[in-house]
């Protein structure tokens, strides 16, 4: 999927008013977001927006990203709570290629369903429709029991 890649330092999203910090940029088309940490409820507000937020492996690898670069990352869908490592690739300006290894925040297999559903409520709609054919009663008996982020 297109779209934009924030990359930022430590405690990214801090300060940040709640649900806009995570809404905003994915309606901005900011599908990813690379940092050394980031603040926790900005984190998991971002994780039900169904943004994808890594953290560096190396911290010095921040340096590695420019403005002007295009970036790709591949295995998304074998994304695992138990392997979170994610290689993502910096084409330069140049032609020329850098590899960085991130780590993924998805640390649920809950977080990874919300993921690629695209955010949690496209999750509950497919939840409500598919498995209690939108029983509303028998989905809200589920969502009360279910381990949420």
């Amino acid at each position: 999927t297109n779209g934009s890649v924030m990359v930022g330092g430590k405690l990214f999203g801090s300060g940040s008013s709640r649900e806009a910090a995570a809404f905003i940029p994915r309606h901005l088309r900011v599908r990813v977001a690379i940092a050394e940490s980031f603040a926790p409820i900005h984190r998991e507000n971002a994780i039900e927006q169904g943004l994808f937020y890594m953290i560096y492996k190396n911290p010095s690898d921040r340096s590695k990203f420019d403005r002007d670069d295009l970036i790709s990352i591949s295995g998304l869908d074998k994304l695992d709570v138990d392997n979170r490592d994610v290689e993502v690739k910096i084409k330069k300006k140049d032609g020329s290629e850098v590899i960085v290894i991130c780590e993924h925040v998805l640390d649920t297999p809950y977080k990874i369903e919300v993921f690629r559903a695209g955010s949690e409520p496209n999750l509950f709609k497919k939840i409500l429709i598919d498995q209690f054919k939108g029983d509303v009663s028998a989905f809200m008996k589920w969502f009360e029991e279910k381990n949420r982020l």
